[in-house]
């Protein structure tokens, strides 16, 4: 929410000199804008978003995180895991109102096949109780 971009902005502004781009809006809308420059991020930051989309929506936003970013760029994200007890994922959709859609490593590395980021470069590690996966893609 804006608050919290505010919050984040104020907190690293001073450490900042220009280096950060905050962007507040719909990433499946900025990043297949026009407005989307190809390559100038060095890092790309989704942690709690693609599990809160559908593959059809998740697929072209990786592509799009792709094109964003320079040679070497990384782009990192979660995703509710599979294994994800039934009774945790109610509790996020009702504590939260998330309506996480809950992956395998499978349907995960099929995503970002559909993308230009190379196999070798894609890392998927679980947290220790299987719960939850942290994906870093370098290209």
């Amino acid at each position: 929410d804006a608050a919290g971009l505010r919050r984040v902005r104020d907190r690293l502004e001073p450490k900042n000199q220009g280096r950060i781009v905050f962007q507040l809006g719909d990433p499946r809308a900025v990043t297949a804008s026009r407005l989307w420059p190809d390559a100038p991020y060095d890092i790309i930051y989704a942690l709690a978003l693609c599990d809160q989309l559908s593959d059809r929506h998740v697929a072209p936003l990786v592509a799009n995180c792709c094109r964003g970013l320079r040679p070497g760029g990384l782009l990192i994200f979660g995703n509710y895991a599979s294994t994800l007890p039934d009774s945790e994922h109610c509790l996020i959709h009702w504590v939260l109102n998330f309506n996480i859609r809950r992956r395998d490593e499978a349907a995960l590395r099929a995503l970002f096949g559909q993308t230009a980021f190379p196999p070798a470069g894609v890392q998927i590690e679980s947290d220790p109780w299987r719960a939850s996966y942290l994906i870093t893609a370098q290209k």
